[in-house]
């Protein structure tokens, strides 16, 4: 121990370490909280309203892609090929199943899809330890949840994260020239 009480190597009184191995420390007694929770503010957040303390930085062992990112970037490409809307628009339409209907299932199977996918890589982004990631609702706009993911991971792990925007481009330039018939 040291004069002030403090075990050599632990953090300071009040602080402890990340369950996740990123290397930081947060504010708070973390018995008890649930997965992915931050814990308590700081004393100088408590004292100072609006006021939100700096992303701590990941470890450069701590992954920043999941599978779900890449399924979610995926999505708006398989919804564009639209294979399977020209099938059954080909098929004799009787009764419901018309080929306005299997657009609409289509496209709200899509749009069901990037929200859930969205939220379970935001999920796994809590619980690596990224503080405050940017909220899964914009899954439902990927391109915005894409760019504000990139934003806020690239805050937190330099030099990394930058990858799901140059899919995210790519997928813009497939689309683009499958729907002009060049590929």
């Amino acid at each position: 121990m040291d004069p002030t009480g403090q075990k050599p190597g632990l953090p300071p009184g009040g602080w402890s370490a990340d369950p996740y191995g990123s290397g930081t420390s947060k504010w708070g007694d973390s018995a008890g909280q649930a997965e992915g929770d931050t814990g308590t503010q700081s004393p100088l957040a408590a004292r100072i309203p609006g006021l939100r303390l700096p992303r701590p930085m990941l470890g450069a062992h701590v992954p920043v892609y999941t599978p779900y990112i890449w399924m979610l970037l995926a999505v708006p490409v398989l919804a564009a090929r639209g294979d399977v809307v020209r099938m059954v628009a080909a098929i004799p339409h009787t009764g419901s199943v018309t080929p306005a209907t299997v657009v609409l299932f289509s496209a709200v199977m899509s749009f069901g899809a990037t929200g859930l996918l969205g939220y379970l890589d935001w999920r796994r982004l809590r619980g690596v330890g990224v503080v405050r990631p940017f909220h899964w609702i914009w899954a439902f706009l990927p391109t915005v949840y894409v760019i504000g993911r990139t934003t806020v991971i690239r805050k937190v792990a330099p030099r990394r994260g930058l990858a799901p925007v140059w899919v995210l481009i790519a997928s813009f330039l497939l689309i683009a020239l499958y729907l002009n018939h060049v590929i």
